[in-house]
C-alpha cells in the first residue's frame, strides 16, 4: 500500500545519503558541504555539461568492475539509484535534481549556480 511505498522511498533516500557520505564526506563531518556536493556531482557529470546522463551513470557503474574499493562500490550503487531518480523523466539529472535526491535541499547553494543554468 501507500505506507509501504513511503517506507521504500525513505529507505532508498537513507541509502543514497549514506552512499554519498561514504564516498564524498572528505572532512568526516557526517554531512556534505556545498563543495563536497559539487565534487559528487562532477564525479558523475563526465562531460561537464551540468547534466548527468544515463550513459554517464552506466560508465560510473561499470567502473565498479575494475575497482572494488568501498568508495567505488558506493558510487556504483549510487549510480544505480540515480538512474531511478530522474525527477522530470528527461533521462538526465541536473544539479538541482541531484541536490534534492541527496537530501541537500537545505544546503548552502553558494557556488552552485554554474550548474543550475540551461541543459536539457
Amino acid at each position: 500500500g501507500p505506507e509501504e511505498e513511503t517506507l521504500k522511498e525513505e529507505a532508498q533516500f537513507a541509502l543514497k545519503r549514506m552512499l554519498l557520505l561514504s564516498a564524498f564526506d572528505d572532512d568526516g563531518s557526517g554531512s556534505l558541504s556545498g563543495k563536497e556536493m559539487t565534487l559528487a556531482f562532477k564525479h558523475f557529470d563526465l562531460d561537464g555539461n551540468g547534466w548527468i546522463s544515463e550513459d554517464e551513470l552506466d560508465k560510473a557503474m561499470s567502473q565498479l568492475g575494475q575497482n572494488t574499493s568501498t568508495r567505488a562500490q558506493c558510487l556504483a550503487s549510487l549510480a544505480g539509484l540515480l538512474k531511478q531518480w530522474d525527477a522530470n523523466g528527461d533521462g538526465q539529472i541536473n544539479y538541482i535534481e541531484f541536490l534534492n535526491m541527496a537530501g541537500a535541499a537545505d544546503l548552502d547553494r553558494t557556488g552552485f549556480n554554474q550548474f543550475s543554468g540551461g541543459g536539457g
